[in-house]
This record gives structure tokens, C-alpha cells and sequence, in this order.
């Protein structure tokens, strides 16, 4: 027999799986804190004690939601990467997502529901010693109020098996609220509220977990005493107010500069630096935007048994958004909405989807819309005053199903 038909056949070998943490993240993580620390104080007056953890230990990190910077603001307060959750959709964006992807590596994981693949990454990111981010709420406040925290999150927690740490974001709203053009300066913070121990967390039921976050994590703005400085204070709060309070007017309201105001009944008002509202002749129970968000919405009971376009806007566009899918722009037109279907009207089509299709319907950003049914999902973007918060709180006001608004 020859030397060749002795030699035992080779073992085939295993490749190593690839790490989800780089080295370069140290760097641009790095790099971010030292750049945002700088640029957030100047535009927010916001402020970080500096953590410094186990560079062994994966840990998760679960804080509340109240700006657009949120994911930033957190990884100022740890000199190690955090890798946030962030929703899917913004990964179908060419070669933005493919830059966001190389240098910070988020987790994408759909807008509701649950995630197996999100679920698989954070326990494996986890499991190598790294850190990740969640926000329990998924969505910023829009008036400064603790978001719902959905039931589950208590078993996805304990099942991390890793220390948690609840992170408070405070007075991040009063200074850059959801629905804002420019930001305003003001006392902000980030603050490591509570530590849970792997083996407090392994002691606990999932709904003392649960309750853990709920306390945690509740953080009301609606209460501050402190001053936010803008010569802008009130623009854009269209994008989020869409009844006056006098007239009961739908539509009505026009912003500018620090002032809010009715064309069609003159009311006016002060949006003051103490995130409240001073009224111009006119007395009311509300004082501030939760105030207000909360007797508007109560007004959409008045479409209960009304025919016809509720809602109507121009120049929105609507384009596919579905996940590792790179979007198709579908057309720009009118969105019109009545208590059967919401359509966007384009040149050469209409596209119609009824109330009960949506699997999930969410407001992004400022002025978009992300909706996914059987079709697939779909991303409405309206222009710069456009409010996405009102078609949304109308859907769920005709459908009263709560899973499908985010």
C-alpha cells in the first residue's frame, strides 16, 4: 500500500464564526463619544457620568426613549461599545445602511412583534462579552410621557442571562422633542438608575423583571421645573397637535417661532422654556403638550359614524420597505384617509389599504409613517409639517386593536 493510501483522510475544518464586535468599533464608538459629548452639550446642555465596565462581561443595557439621540447619548455614559436594537427599516437604505453597518454594527429587528433573529444576535453578541442597547418603549415619547412596555420583555430579559442595567435618559425630551425642528438647551442627563446582578436577575419572575423596568425606567417630563432655551420653542408642533382646543377646529394650527396659533379662530399661545403652554385669552385645563395630546385624541370620537375623507394631505410619498430589500420609490401624491382604508393617490395609481390589513402601523421619525400587511411594508413620508401621528391615533381609534400601533 502506498504512503498516500495510508495517510488518514483529513479532518475538515471548522470555521471560526466571526466575531459581531470589531476592533474598529472601539475606534468610531470612541470617536462618536468624544465628538457628541462635545456636540450635545453645546445643543442640549446634555451631561454623562463616564461607566467603566467589565471589559469580560456582556451586559445588557435597557433605557427609556425621548430623543432622536438616544442610541448616542447612552454610549456616552460607557467606554465600551454599545450596539443598539434599531428597527429594521433602517437597513434598506443602500449605502447609508451599508456605512451605519461597517462602523456600528446595530442590531435591526422588525418594528413589533416578536424577532427570532434579533433574539439569536443580542445572546450571541452577548455571549462574546459585548454590550447591547434596547429601548423597552421601541418608539420615542411624543408628549414626554413613559411609553407602554410590552409584557414580554421580562422573558426576553432573563433568557440574556447576563447583569441588565436600566438607564435613565432625563430631560432629553424638553430639550429635542419628537416632534421638533431644533433643538433647545436645557439640564439633561444620563443616569444608571438600577444594576441587576446575574443572580438577582435569575431570582426574579418575569414579572418582577417587569416591574423592575416600569420603575426603572419611568422617567415624566410633563413635571419639569426646568428651563429649555429656543427662539424657536413651538415650530413643527403641527406635526403632532392637529385640533384647537377653542374652535375644535381639525387642521387648524400653525406654528412659529415660539407661539402656537388657529387660523380659522386666532387662538394663540406661548409654548413657554418651561415646556408648558400660556394661552392668549382663553382659558382651558391644559398646560402642557401631554395635556393637550390627551383631549385631541378624545376629539376622534366624533368620527365614530362619520362618511367620508377624515384626513387628507399633498405631497406625500410612499415607497416598499421591507426588510435587507433595497426601498422602491412607488410614487408621490395625496394621502387621504376615511374610517374604511387609507389611500395615497399617485399620477398613475392609487394605493389603497383597509384598516384591518395593517399588521403593524407605526409613526417614524418626523413625518413618516411605516406600515407593513400581507403585502409587504410600505414607508410614507410626508413633507415638513406633515403630522403621521394623527392618521395613526385614527386607525387604532376605528380598529381598537393595540397590536397594531407602535
Amino acid at each position: 500500500m502506498s504512503e498516500v493510501e495510508k495517510r488518514p483522510a483529513a479532518k475538515p475544518v471548522k470555521k471560526k464564526k466571526e466575531k459581531w464586535q470589531k476592533t474598529r468599533h472601539y475606534f468610531s464608538y470612541g470617536f462618536m463619544r468624544i465628538f457628541f459629548r462635545v456636540y450635545v452639550w453645546a445643543k442640549m446642555g446634555y451631561t454623562a457620568k463616564l461607566h467603566k465596565l467589565d471589559k469580560k462581561q456582556g451586559y445588557l443595557i435597557v433605557s427609556n426613549h425621548q430623543s432622536f439621540y438616544d442610541g448616542y447619548l447612552v454610549n456616552m455614559g460607557f467606554d465600551r461599545p454599545i450596539y443598539v436594537m434599531a428597527g429594521d427599516y433602517m437597513f434598506n437604505t443602500g449605502k447609508p445602511a451599508e456605512r451605519m453597518n461597517y462602523w456600528f454594527a446595530p442590531i435591526p429587528k422588525v418594528k413589533a412583534g416578536s424577532d427570532p433573529a434579533s433574539m439569536i444576535n443580542t445572546m450571541r453578541i452577548l455571549k462574546e462579552g459585548s454590550c447591547v442597547l434596547i429601548f423597552p418603549e421601541a418608539s420615542r415619547t411624543y408628549d414626554g410621557r413613559m411609553g407602554e412596555i410590552p409584557e414580554s420583555m421580562g422573558r426576553f430579559i432573563k433568557k440574556m442571562k447576563v447583569p441588565v442595567i436600566i438607564y435613565n435618559l432625563v430631560g432629553c425630551y424638553s430639550a429635542d422633542p419628537r416632534w421638533c425642528g431644533t433643538q433647545r438647551r436645557g439640564k439633561c442627563e444620563g443616569i444608571v438608575k438600577r444594576e441587576i446582578s446575574v443572580e438577582e436577575l435569575a431570582s426574579m419572575t418575569e414579572e418582577e423583571v417587569m416591574q423592575a423596568l416600569k420603575e426603572g425606567l419611568h422617567v415624566d417630563e410633563t413635571t419639569t421645573k426646568n428651563r429649555y432655551r429656543s427662539k424657536a420653542r413651538a415650530e413643527y408642533l403641527e406635526r403632532l397637535l392637529y385640533v384647537c382646543p377653542k374652535c375644535g377646529k381639525f387642521s387648524t394650527l400653525k406654528s412659529e417661532g415660539n407661539y402656537v396659533s388657529c387660523t380659522e379662530c386666532g387662538l394663540k399661545a406661548e409654548y413657554t422654556e418651561t415646556t408648558t403652554f400660556e394661552f392668549e385669552n382663553f382659558d382651558t385645563d391644559i398646560t402642557n403638550v401631554a395635556d393637550w395630546v390627551a383631549w385631541q385624541d378624545e376629539r376622534l370620537e366624533e368620527f365614530d359614524n362619520f362618511d367620508g375623507v377624515i384626513f387628507c394631505d399633498e405631497n406625500v410619498n410612499i415607497e416598499t420597505c421591507d426588510r435587507n430589500v433595497l426601498r422602491q420609490n412607488l410614487g408621490t401624491g395625496r394621502i387621504e384617509i376615511d374610517r374604511n382604508e387609507m389611500r395615497i393617490i399617485c399620477p398613475n395609481e392609487t394605493y389603497r389599504f383597509s384598516h384591518d390589513e395593517f399588521t403593524i402601523i407605526s409613526p417614524i421619525g418626523w413625518t413618516k409613517i411605516l406600515f407593513s400587511t400581507r403585502h409587504g411594508s410600505f414607508m410614507i413620508n410626508g413633507p415638513k409639517l406633515f403630522n403621521p401621528y394623527k392618521y395613526v391615533k385614527l386607525i387604532y381609534r376605528i380598529t381598537g386593536n393595540p397590536d397594531q400601533v407602535r
